[in-house]
């Protein structure tokens, strides 16, 4: 996101804060899904987000206007613009900082928005608040069981500081020590099923056991390689020194595509450190509870002769056919996994 000068006046009421771009109407806990990137086919309305700072906040209320301009890039000297309007708005004393909401398209599903990489600018007395790229693909609607870009063929976890040498050189991680984490990194590897090139925007969410964010990155890549080649998606979270940033013995990072979980990564705590294969979904672990790799990860349980955790989840799949209950039987499952972790691991 590139930042213009918000405005200096002796008198100015508001002070810029951000500005992002989401398709999505719903609201998620005073939120909304926050993308840079869509297909063709899933687009309606095209909306942006003002976040403006209240300078008369506890005072009083205010009146402002803003300019929105939404463009298609060209690739030439002039853009091609879309919308340009004014809207007025009551800023409350109440709100410390206020949200405003406008959009552009179509209530038609995939007939307004083309292939291309547009951006939304927002001005307020003629000054440029703010610019937000975003970017429209047409390859095909990802859902919760098809992704018409790419397959994922491995997950990897690895420590490492706030940059990355060579990922082609990492030492995955299975069991990570607490005391020496930096960043926690989360390495997608994909092959690509698109003849034709595409921006991809991999969203990386960082839970707890209870599911509560620890914290979110995300990454937007040009992917220009040949059907079938592989690509790597890897980012972190923590420090660039090590400083307990991750002092539970579990949790769990959401890699999402397009609105949708595609893969979860299992992250272990203890007070040593474990080469290895982390334990990784491939799509919504909700809807598909079996790890990807656990057939790695039960290879040398040879003499193992009851049936495992994941088989018996894998029959009940078969059996009950409810999404709702299975998400429950795997809450359920997890939350006896962790508290058997942290008993084996020595924490309280």
């Amino acid at each position: 996101m590139f930042f213009g000068n918000s405005s200096k006046e002796e008198n100015a009421k508001v002070e810029f804060v951000s500005l992002k771009v989401y398709g999505d109407s719903e609201w998620f806990n005073n939120e909304k899904k926050y993308r840079k990137v869509f297909d063709r086919s899933e687009t309606t309305y095209i909306s942006c987000e003002v976040g403006l700072l209240n300078k008369f906040y506890n005072e009083k209320d205010q009146k402002i206007k803003l300019r929105y301009r939404c463009l298609f890039k060209t690739n030439t000297k002039d853009d091609k613009e879309l919308c340009n309007f004014e809207e007025e708005y009551t800023i409350t004393k109440e709100e410390h900082i206020a949200y405003i909401r406008e959009g552009w398209g179509s209530k038609e599903q995939g007939k307004y928005w083309t292939l291309g990489n547009y951006y939304w600018e927002v001005y307020l007395n003629n000054n440029k608040l703010g610019t937000c790229d975003f970017y429209v693909e047409d390859v095909g609607k990802v859902t919760a069981t098809e992704n018409p870009f790419f397959e994922i063929t491995d997950v990897k976890l690895f420590n490492e500081g706030n940059t990355v040498p060579d990922i082609e050189k990492i030492k995955q991680i299975k069991v990570f020590n607490k005391d020496n984490i930096r960043y926690i990194y989360a390495d997608v590897i994909i092959k690509n099923k698109s003849k034709t090139p595409y921006y991809a925007e991999v969203v990386f969410r960082f839970l707890d056991i209870n599911g509560y964010t620890k914290g979110e990155a995300s990454i937007i890549d040009f992917v220009n390689v040949d059907v079938g080649q592989k690509f790597h998606f890897y980012t972190g979270w923590g420090k660039n020194e090590p400083n307990n940033s991750f002092p539970q013995a579990l949790y769990f990072v959401d890699i999402l595509f397009m609105g949708q979980i595609i893969a979860r990564a299992q992250i272990d705590i203890s007070n040593y450190e474990e080469e290895g294969n982390a334990p990784f979904w491939i799509g919504n672990p909700f809807l598909n509870p079996n790890t990807a790799n656990i057939e790695n990860s039960n290879a040398n349980n040879s003499d193992q002769s009851s049936k495992s955790v994941e088989e018996i989840i894998a029959e009940l799949n078969s059996l009950i056919g409810l999404n709702e209950i299975q998400a429950q039987i795997q809450e359920h499952i997890l939350y006896i996994k962790y508290i058997k972790l942290r008993k084996e691991k020595g924490f309280n």
